[in-house]
Order: structure tokens, then sequence, then C-alpha cells
């Protein structure tokens, strides 16, 4: 994968291009809503009171949709092409440095590509081998939105101390292949891409190799549901390190609505308005 210092041509265009609807799936709704409306007055002579409550709920199930949109296909997300991982700084998280957005040959590693088969797909990462006598083989899985470059500045304390590293793309992330809809499924899908990791390394190192999972946010979620759902990646992990993992999507979805669109949109930042707005 591709180590170029010099990003890579992005086309312009909003951050947010492939989280917001397209035009015609906003018009289908409004078409309805309105529809719906003249039909409530005219043959089932509904007050207006209940026409209007009417139209609030169905405005406020249009709004969720969008949010859903924007939560699933974060947009910091982007995927690679070719060879290359994404190369578009902005999307970046500020505590990414130059090294971490070049990749492996910036911290010095020697990496081994690979690909993860699932079902009739692929998933994309590298191996990094350990300095030394091999202890475990760790298998790293980033968080929604992100790539495989998540944990390359915890790789060098990891193979320094005997432990080689598996780090990959997640389905629908950065070089990996397009499997089901686009973006995340908050772990209730990639758990299944931890499974397929922990078979590719159970074949790859002898079985006496101890492989311990240790993820991020979806990744660290994703590590825990592959040993809790499928029997043989249980028996074949040694131990899990999961990172703010969440117990339920609905909760977390709930919790990053209240962030985004009451502490940032309503409140903006104002504590004490927010805390009056508490129940």
């Amino acid at each position: 994968w591709s180590t170029m210092t010099e990003p890579i041509p992005q086309n312009k265009r909003s951050p947010f291009a492939d989280s917001i609807p397209s035009l015609r799936s906003i018009i289908r709704p409004v078409l309805i809503l309105l529809a719906s409306v003249i039909c409530l007055l005219c043959f089932f002579e509904l007050s207006w009171t209940l026409v209007i409550s009417f139209s609030i709920l169905a405005i406020l199930n249009f709004i969720a949709d969008i949010m859903t949109c924007i939560l699933l296909v974060p947009p910091f997300l982007q995927r690679g092409s070719g060879n290359a991982l994404g190369m578009d700084r902005s999307r970046f998280p500020t505590y990414w440095d130059s090294a971490t957005i070049e990749g492996p040959s910036a911290f010095g590693f020697s990496c081994v590509d690979i690909e993860i088969p699932l079902a009739t797909k692929f998933l994309r990462g590298c191996l990094i081998p350990c300095e030394g006598t091999l202890k475990a083989v760790i298998i790293l899985s980033h968080g929604a939105g992100r790539d495989r470059r998540s944990f390359l500045r915890h790789c060098r304390f990891l193979i320094a101390n005997g432990y080689s590293c598996l780090i990959y793309d997640s389905r629908n992330h950065g070089l990996s292949d397009q499997i089901g809809p686009s973006g995340t499924a908050l772990a209730t899908l990639e758990w299944q891409d931890v499974v397929a990791a922990v078979q590719w390394a159970r074949r790859a190192f002898p079985s006496s190799t101890k492989i311990v999972l240790m993820g991020t946010s979806t990744g660290a979620s994703s590590s825990i549901l592959a040993t809790a759902l499928d029997a043989d990646c249980a028996a074949s992990v040694a131990g899990i390190i999961a990172e703010n993992p969440f117990a339920s999507a609905v909760e977390l979805t709930a919790d990053i609505a209240d962030h985004l669109l009451v502490k940032g949109l309503l409140c903006k930042g104002r504590p004490g308005l927010y805390a009056g707005l508490l129940p």
C-alpha cells in the first residue's frame, strides 16, 4: 500500500457528501408529506392542530433519517483508491501525525501485505512482524470511519516487545472490499471481519501461537462480539484489549445525537442552557 508523502488529489466535494441523502431521496418524503396533509384535510376533515402535529412528527422523522445516514457513513470516512489509502488530511483526526498518515515505512516497519478472505470478498491489511521471539499475534481493529493506520502509533511498542501486529481495514473502509451497504454497521456486522482475521492468523501461524484481539470503539465492540458469537473464534483467542467499546448501538446513537444536536447546535457549548433542558 502507498507510502506517498504527497497528498493524493481528491475530488472537490463537501465532507458530508457521502452522508447526506441525495436530492431525489429528499424530495420524495417531502412530496409524501404534502400529499398526506392534503388527504387529511380534504377527506378526513381533521383539524389544523392534528395536521400540524402530524407534519412536525414527519419532519422529526426526516431529521432522524439524516442523522442515521451521518452516523452510519461518517463524514470523515474515506475509501482508498487502487493500492493507496485515502490521503485527504481534512478528514484525519488531529492526533494523527504525518508518520501515521504516511504509513508503516515512516515508522521503519517492515510489513507484509495480506488479504483476508470473507465469503467472496476480501479484507486488506498488513502484518508487521515482531522483533525477537514471538509472544503473540495481536489483531488490531479500528473504529468506524478510520482505517488500518489507527494503530500504527501503538505498533512500535508492541513489536519491540515480541508482539506481531495484524492491522487491517474493516469492510467498506480503506482498501477492503465493499460488503453490504456503505459505511459502518456499528459492530453488528464488523464482528464477522474479526472472525475472518482470527481464522487467517490461525492458518498463518503455528497452533501454539497466542492470538490477542485489540480494538477501539466499533473495533472494540466487534472484537467482543466475535468471541461471544463464534465459538471457534473464542477458542482461538487468548484475550481482548477493548478501548472504549459500546454496549448498545441504540444508546450510542442517542448519545451522538445529544452531543451534535442538543449540545452542539441548540446549546452551542453553553452548559447552563444544556443543564436547563435536562429532564
